[in-house]
C-alpha cells in the first residue's frame, strides 16, 4: 500500500501532532531530541492508521479533528517524551518522516504557478480553494487571472498566520489596513524569532515586496491595477513563486 502523502502532511504540519510525536521543524527540516525508538513507535502507528482502508481524511481534516485523533491514539504507541536522545537527530536520517517530494519542474517546463510537489495543509476553505486553483490554472493562458490570484493568496496566507499567532493586525501608522510589506515584515520576523525559519528562507518574500518591479512589490501592483498596458509574463510569475515557495510552506506549517 502507498502511504497517503496528503494525509501525512496534514498531520505533520500540525504543531500539536508534532509535539505529541516528539518532533519539531527547524528551517523546514523535521528533527527530534527524543529517543529514535520512541519517535519511531509513534510514527509507525500513525502510518498504520493512514494505510488502513477504513481511515478517512475527515478524521484529521480540522485542528479539532486532529486533537480528537490524538486523544484516541493507542497508549502503547505513544512516544515517551521523557526519553531523550544524546543529541538532536534529523528524521530524514532514519527515512521515517515525510516522503521525498518530486523535484518541481523548472519555470520553463511548468505550466502551473504552484507545482503539484508543493503540498500545503490549509484549514481555511477559501485559501485552500485558491491554492488548488493556482495548481490548476495554466499560467501561459491565464496569466492575468494567475497574477491576481497569486497576490490574493499571499496576502490571505499572511493574514491567516497573523491571526493564528496573535500578531498585531493594526498598521504601524494606526490608520487604514496593514500594507503587504508590513505584514511580510511581521510574519518573517516572527518565524525567525521562533526558529521556524532563517533569513535565507525569508529573503525571497522580503526581496519581492521591496522590489518595485516584482508583482508582490507595491509599485508593480499599482501599475498592474491601474495601467491597462501592463501585464506580468508567465516566466516572471513562476520565478516569483519559486522564490517564495519555501517561505509559504513554513508559514502554513506554523498556522495549522
Amino acid at each position: 500500500p502507498i502511504l497517503p502523502i496528503t494525509n501525512l502532511n496534514r498531520l505533520l504540519s500540525d504543531p500539536d501532532v508534532r509535539s505529541f510525536l516528539g518532533i519539531e521543524i527547524n528551517n523546514g527540516i523535521l528533527q527530534s531530541e527524543i529517543n529514535e525508538k520512541e519517535v519511531g513507535k509513534g510514527l509507525a502507528q500513525l502510518a498504520n492508521h493512514l494505510l488502513h482502508p477504513a481511515f478517512y481524511v475527515k478524521r484529521i481534516y480540522t485542528k479539532d479533528d486532529r486533537r480528537d485523533y490524538l486523544k484516541k491514539f493507542p497508549i502503547e504507541s505513544q512516544p515517551d517524551l521523557s526519553k531523550k536522545s544524546d543529541k538532536p537527530w534529523l528524521l530524514t536520517d532514519a527515512k521515517s518522516a515525510l516522503p521525498s517530494k518530486k523535484t518541481a519542474p523548472s519555470p520553463k517546463e511548468r505550466k502551473y504557478l504552484i507545482p503539484k510537489s508543493c503540498v500545503l495543509t490549509i484549514d481555511n476553505p477559501k485559501v485552500e480553494a485558491i491554492y488548488h486553483e493556482l495548481q490548476q490554472l495554466d499560467v501561459t493562458k491565464f496569466r492575468n487571472a494567475v497574477a491576481v490570484t497569486f497576490r490574493v493568496f499571499i496576502e490571505l496566507s499572511l493574514d491567516c498566520y497573523i491571526e493564528a499567532n496573535g500578531l498585531d493586525k493594526n498598521p504601524a501608522s494606526g490608520k487604514g489596513f496593514k500594507p503587504l510589506r508590513e505584514k511580510v515584515s511581521d510574519v518573517t520576523n516572527h518565524l525567525i524569532n521562533i526558529k521556524a525559519a532563517d533569513k535565507s528562507v525569508c529573503k525571497g518574500i522580503r526581496t519581492a515586496v521591496s522590489d518595485k518591479d516584482d508583482l508582490l512589490g507595491i509599485d508593480t501592483w499599482h501599475a498592474y491595477v491601474h495601467n491597462p498596458h501592463y501585464s506580468p509574463t508567465p516566466q516572471n510569475l513562476l520565478i516569483t513563486w519559486d522564490n517564495v515557495q519555501k517561505f509559504v510552506e513554513i508559514l502554513w506549517s506554523n498556522v495549522n
